[in-house]
């Protein structure tokens, strides 16, 4: 997925970057494979899986 995106999602998932990737019309821009959703922290005590 394109920066643009990952800027959006990086608290909520973990991600491995890409590199940059010739996008159609847009030039090269810097992408990033979506590995997993990160823990949702509660409130008080510890990271639900």
């Amino acid at each position: 997925m394109t920066e643009a995106t990952y800027l959006q999602l990086r608290d909520r998932y973990r991600f491995e970057a890409r590199g940059q990737v010739e996008i159609k019309g847009k030039g090269k821009l810097n992408t990033y494979w979506l590995m997993e959703k990160l823990p949702e922290p509660v409130p008080g005590g510890e990271a639900i899986p």
